[in-house]
């Protein structure tokens, strides 16, 4: 999966959903730097379960993130 893709769904999908990284960290029980991380595409093994996890937090398909 291209990570640069995925960070910019994930960011697009959290502005969205009205959520700042912080509120989608804490959602997550990640730190804020690993939303900042993902979203900027530095995460390159961004798995499917990390993906509906995240999606399921944003209220959208994963598929939609990828």
């Amino acid at each position: 999966m291209e990570g640069k893709l995925i960070g910019g769904n994930v960011k697009d999908a959290r502005v969205a959903a009205g959520l700042s990284q912080e509120q989608l960290a804490a959602t997550l029980g990640v730190s804020v730097m690993t939303v900042s991380r993902l979203e900027r595409g530095v995460v390159k093994d961004v798995t499917v379960s990390m993906l509906r996890r995240v999606a399921e937090a944003l209220g959208v398909d994963w598929k939609a993130l990828a």
